[in-house]
C-alpha cells in the first residue's frame, strides 16, 4: 500500500494520513482556530510518517521527508492564509480593482504613466479618502501578500498588481474551493 494523505476543510474540518503499515493519524476539528487544527493534522502526519520509517536506516530519510513536507505545508498554508486576509477589506479590494486599470481611475498622476512605473501612494490616498497611515497599511498588506509590487523613485512609492501573484491565487482558489 502507498502512503496517501487526505485533507478536507469544510464546516466540520477533518483531515487523515495512513501509511503503508496501515498506521493511521486522523484528526478532526469543530470550533477550533484553523492554525491549531492544521497543527494537530501535521503532528498527526509526523507521528504516522515516523512510524513508517522507524528502521534505523530509513529513520534519517523518514525525519526529512516529515520535517520538509511540514515545513512546505506550513510555509505554504500561511501564505495563503496571508493573502486571505489581505482582501479582507472593501479598501484593499478597491486599490486591487483600481488597479487593473491604472491609467483609467489615475489619469492625473504627474510622474510617469500609472501603467509603466504604477500608482502613487497620495493619489490612492485621496481616492480612498483615508489618512495617509492608513492607505500605507493597507498597500503593505497587499504588497506582503504578493498581490502588489513597489516601484521607488526618488522619496516617492508607486504601486502595480503582481498579475502572476494574483492569477496563481486564483487558480489555488479555484482549485481548493
Amino acid at each position: 500500500m502507498r502512503d496517501f494523505a487526505v485533507v478536507r476543510f469544510s464546516r466540520f474540518a477533518d483531515a487523515a494520513f495512513v501509511s503503508g503499515r496501515g498506521t493511521c493519524a486522523l484528526a478532526t476539528g469543530r470550533g477550533s482556530s484553523i492554525r491549531s487544527f492544521i497543527g494537530s493534522v501535521l503532528a498527526g502526519i509526523e507521528a504516522a510518517v515516523k512510524t513508517r520509517f522507524s528502521n534505523s536506516r530509513t529513520s534519517a530519510i523518514g525525519n526529512i521527508l516529515t520535517h520538509s513536507f511540514l515545513t512546505m505545508y506550513l510555509a505554504n498554508m500561511t501564505d495563503r492564509l496571508e493573502q486571505s486576509k489581505a482582501l479582507a477589506s472593501a479598501a484593499r479590494l478597491s486599490i486591487l480593482e483600481w488597479l487593473t486599470k491604472p491609467d483609467t481611475h489615475f489619469s492625473h498622476q504627474v510622474t510617469g504613466t500609472p501603467s509603466e512605473i504604477g500608482v502613487c501612494v497620495t493619489l490612492i490616498t485621496e481616492k480612498l479618502d483615508m489618512a495617509q497611515p492608513t492607505v500605507s497599511r493597507h498597500l503593505e498588506l497587499l504588497r506582503r501578500a504578493g498581490f502588489l509590487s513597489v516601484n521607488k523613485i526618488g522619496r516617492w512609492s508607486f504601486f502595480q498588481r503582481d498579475e502572476a501573484a494574483i492569477s496563481e491565487f486564483k487558480r489555488w482558489i479555484n482549485d481548493h474551493l
